[in-house]
């Protein structure tokens, strides 16, 4: 499922809230895939919710994984 979470700015409220509803629908923790400058973006403006652990950073309880081959914004949730 891609979703887009640009609306004046990055939207992490609504990240939040798409990814706990794929988790709830799917029944597993979601991976959130995304574009370098969309993780810099949300690290920007949601701090208190991005996570850094070594190599690893995630969002909320969520990890996040790297495609560069997604446009700024664009949030693929598996």
């Amino acid at each position: 499922m891609r979703i887009n979470i640009i609306k004046q700015e990055i939207d992490g409220d609504y990240l939040c809230k798409t990814a706990g509803e794929f988790a709830v629908r799917e029944a597993v923790r979601p991976y959130l895939i995304m574009s370098t400058h969309t993780l810099a973006a949300i690290k920007k403006t949601n701090d208190d919710r991005f996570y850094e652990c070594g190599d690893d950073c995630a969002f909320v309880d969520y990890k996040i994984l790297i495609n560069n081959e997604l446009s700024f914004g664009n949030v693929d949730i598996r």
